[in-house]
């Protein structure tokens, strides 16, 4: 059961624990509310477990409340701003300048913490909930508001005012969304302002050239997207600052102004603030002491609403800003491209799987696996009346799961994919005669997201990580400016012929398992499943299969008719003849001599052994539930398999309307009774 901890608001304390399963946000405060105590979140508990740092704290952390911290805690004094974020100890730069650059939207920053929720008695119970983007859908977070603190200041990010507690708040609540502080310690702004949107990311190289840079930038503005840059590096020498910047932090891009100075000349002007505050201070040509300011008008520093405060926001030229500057990242709620500036898209997304030894078959490099990666078919058209001969497409690959893995020490992997023009899945012998007609860079980064502009036709776009049996989940995004059908894989399971042991082949039983069956069954002429595993590990000694009796309790399941758990000498009869016949279609498709089976094996074997044709989908289940710790399944698994599947197809057929259009495959109507007592006994 679900609990969570309460105490009391006066002095004392008290405490009882209630279910949180099933019930809002609103439900659990009331409840807080009505008894007069606070939520404790056990799931996000206030100790050191949740910092999780790499970093060496600077001595024992305390977690305290707002109410604790000052007299007077307010979630926002005045609305939110850019200027409200500061970022702490902990150093996750990449989220403060998206938290910044978050400010600056309010819709925006309205989805991800919802107004229902302050700090005002009627409201408090020490809850507070969130709403972050996770790979194509809306999480809800709730967190007590317990932070930590190190000599009654706090060390996760905070705002610039003593009392004000959104920054502190929202941080932990995507703490706890990756399961613990530490795990914020690195990343790009990019992925944060994903998760705050549910957008898509460009990442724009400002090393190479950026002639279009501040038209992007420009529409983009224009459209709410958030912004935010870093540099990488300063030249050879690796400095850690230049011009009062830090190499490695993330800054917020919040404003673009053109002005004309008193010299006539045009200056585009960029908006740049610093979450880590006042500490780091820009000195370039624009910086809040330059003598530039003094060639603008009155009329033109009110219109860009100019203050020169200690507040870590400063002015640079566009100049400066792309030569100071490696990368900037924008976030769109929808593409933007010079092709279709209004952004109407029409989006399409599909759920995907790299699996070490069936579909992680690395990029277009490894051709002996290419071919096993997941495949993608794009079918584009171009309307009639349009005057345009191609087709601006825009797709974005999204590794999932990465950052909650940090505590197990997984980072990113790199990731990337290729289009192909064709109309159908691609084999191993089209990946070597081909290459791809367009494709991504291969990047160590959650997300990467091209642009591309296709003439009409069909395309299979086949993501994948750079290096072979490398295993991940991701989604796939594809923004297409015409309508456009996506789909993945089409492969349906299916019955092909059965291959069940005919009753001469039962008959050929010889004598002396009759005569070993009888000396374990007894009296009461049945065995049991460990009966059963004493014949079969002396008779398949000689095939190097072992078999548990997980394997023996599933083939006693599938040749049981009487459901009583024992075999009678009929349906053990049977049992044997298939057993052999199975072990004879594994040796078929082990050429190696191995013991065990590839995954395409697998689907072969599946084919001769149950008469069933698998989908990708349920291939790809089968194997993950089976594999062994060499990627392989072991004849005994195989065995198992075999034994369940035609289990589970006798069953379905039972099921299955023989009026409807799915009698032959397709659709069956069970019970819930039915179908846990199927399930169970497999």
């Amino acid at each position: 059961m679900n609990v969570v901890r309460f105490e009391s608001r006066k002095m004392h304390v008290s405490s009882f624990s209630v279910t949180t399963k099933d019930k809002t946000f609103q439900q659990i405060r009331n409840e807080c509310i009505e008894k007069k105590v606070l939520f404790e979140d056990d799931e996000f508990p206030a100790t050191d477990s949740s910092l999780a740092s790499e970093k060496q704290l600077p001595g024992a952390v305390e977690w305290k409340r707002p109410k604790d911290l000052c007299d007077n805690p307010k979630l926002f004094i005045g609305g939110t701003s850019r200027l409200d974020v500061k970022q702490g100890f902990l150093g996750d730069t990449w989220l403060s300048a998206a938290l910044t650059s978050l400010a600056t939207n309010y819709a925006l920053f309205r989805r991800v913490m919802p107004g229902d929720q302050s700090f005002a008695q009627k409201e408090y119970a020490g809850i507070f909930h969130f709403q972050f983007w996770q790979f194509g859908k809306w999480v809800e977070v709730l967190i007590d508001d317990r932070l930590p603190v190190f000599r009654g200041r706090l060390l996760s990010t905070q705002s610039t005012e003593k009392n004000e507690f959104w920054p502190a708040l929202l941080e932990k609540a995507y703490a706890k969304l990756f399961m613990t502080y530490g795990a914020l310690e690195k990343g790009t702004a990019s992925e944060a302002m994903e998760d705050f949107t549910g957008g898509i990311t460009q990442k724009i190289d400002l090393r190479k050239s950026t002639d279009n840079v501040i038209k992007d930038m420009q529409m983009s503005f224009h459209r709410n997207a958030l912004m935010c840059c870093a540099a990488e590096h300063f030249g050879e020498n690796q400095s850690d600052t230049r011009n009062g910047l830090k190499r490695g932090h993330y800054f917020a891009v919040t404003g673009e102004f053109q002005v004309k100075t008193a010299r006539n000349a045009t200056v585009q002007l960029v908006r740049v603030r610093n979450p880590g505050g006042k500490e780091d201070k820009w000195t370039g040509e624009w910086a809040d002491e330059a003598a530039n300011w003094r060639l603008l008008s009155d009329s033109a520093k009110r219109e860009m609403k100019l203050a020169f405060d200690s507040d870590g926001e400063f002015w640079m030229s566009f100049e400066e800003f792309t030569s100071n500057f490696t990368v900037l990242e924008i976030c769109r709620l929808e593409p933007i491209t010079n092709d279709n500036p209004k952004g109407y898209w029409k989006t399409e997304k599909k759920d995907g799987q790299w699996i070490k030894g069936f579909s992680a078959g690395g990029n277009s490099n490894f051709p002996d696996t290419f071919h096993t990666n997941p495949q993608y078919f794009l079918s584009l058209d171009v309307p009639e009346d349009s005057e345009k001969d191609t087709c601006a497409v825009v797709i974005s690959l999204v590794q999932k799961d990465r950052r909650w893995q940090k505590i197990r020490g997984l980072d990113n992997i790199v990731i990337g994919f290729e289009i192909y023009k064709a109309n159908e899945k691609l084999d191993k012998e089209f990946f070597l005669k081909n290459k791809s007609n367009e494709k991504s860079d291969f990047l160590s980064s959650r997300s990467v997201t091209k642009e591309f502009s296709l003439p009409p036709g069909e395309y299979v776009i086949v993501p994948s990580t750079l290096d072979p049996d490398v295993e991940g989940k991701f989604l796939l995004r594809i923004f297409t400016e015409t309508q456009a059908r996506v789909s993945a894989d089409t492969s349906e399971t299916k019955p092909i012929g059965g291959t069940m042991v005919t009753e001469e082949e039962n008959s050929r039983v010889d004598e002396k398992f009759r005569k070993r069956f009888e000396s374990l069954a007894g009296g009461n002429g049945v065995i049991d499943a460990f009966e059963l595993k004493e014949i079969l590990t002396t008779t398949l000694k000689a095939e190097n299969v072992i078999v548990d009796i997980g394997v023996v309790r599933a083939l006693v399941a599938t040749f049981d008719k009487d459901e009583d758990v024992n075999l009678d000498f009929e349906e053990f009869k049977k049992l044997w003849t298939n057993i052999r016949k199975w072990i004879y279609f594994c040796e078929k498709r082990d050429p190696d001599k191995s013991n065990d089976l590839d995954v395409y094996e697998l689907r072969d074997f599946v084919r001769d052994a149950a008469g069933i044709s698998l989908s990708n989908g349920t291939l790809s289940s089968i194997y993950l539930g089976f594999r062994n710790n060499k990627n392989k399944i072991s004849f005994s698994n195989a065995l198992m398999i075999a034994s369940r599947l035609t289990k589970t197809m006798e069953k379905f057929k039972e099921h299955t309307d023989v009026n409807g259009p799915s009698a032959t495959y397709g659709k069956a109507v069970f019970t819930l009774d039915d179908f846990l007592s199927i399930v169970m006994r497999l």
